[in-house]
């Protein structure tokens, strides 16, 4: 598994604030981070901000008969309308980062050949360095 990170701090002309990064050197539990644009690095927690609801037997039978596939889980996500917390992440060490989805820049003008991928170093959760590798 992976960790998301947007980051708001240019990197090069190929990726912009919109794109999404993924990395195996946090914590590796699908968390979301954020790089903000004076290199601070924080954590976006979203727990708390759904609740677990049954279907009920009439809505999964309509929800299989248009599905190819017949199972469905008996539970679904309902936002319940608390807010997620946006945390400071005061790590030590260099990450790696690369596009979490390079497909649609691959068919506009770029190759897979131009892939980036990136090092940033971070001291007490601020961002010192940024190292282009590819």
């Amino acid at each position: 598994m992976f960790d998301y990170v947007r980051c708001a701090v240019h990197l090069d002309d190929r990726v912009g604030p919109q794109d999404t990064f993924q990395t195996k050197d946090l914590d590796c539990c699908m968390e979301t981070y954020w790089v903000d644009p004076a290199g601070h690095l924080w954590r976006l927690d979203e727990s708390g901000t759904y609740d677990i609801v049954e279907e009920s037997e009439e809505d999964l039978l309509k929800a299989r008969e248009n599905r190819e596939w017949g199972w469905l889980p008996p539970f679904r996500p309902v936002p319940n309308g608390n807010h997620g917390k946006v945390l400071p992440h005061r790590i030590t060490r260099t990450i790696r980062i690369y596009p979490s989805d390079w497909s649609s820049k691959v068919k506009d003008k770029l190759r897979h050949s131009d892939w980036p991928e990136y090092e940033l170093t971070f001291r007490d959760g601020e961002l010192i360095l940024v190292q282009i590798l590819s």
